[in-house]
């Protein structure tokens, strides 16, 4: 149950990011926990999502 999302390049990271998690959230409510970026931890646990961040390479 992957979710992806591609973007033009002029769109901001944090801002498809919040679209994703909410559309994820909505359509996989019995998740709880998701791997994400640093970025998206605020709007993570703002939607009731734990969420492990996962450090680059």
């Amino acid at each position: 149950m992957p979710a992806v999302l591609v973007t033009a390049a002029s769109v901001q990271d944090s801002v498809a990011g919040a679209a994703l998690i909410n559309q994820f959230a909505d359509e996989q409510p019995a998740v709880r926990t998701i791997r994400v970026d640093g970025g998206y931890r605020e709007h993570a646990a703002a939607v009731g999502i734990d969420m492990r961040i996962v450090q680059r390479p």
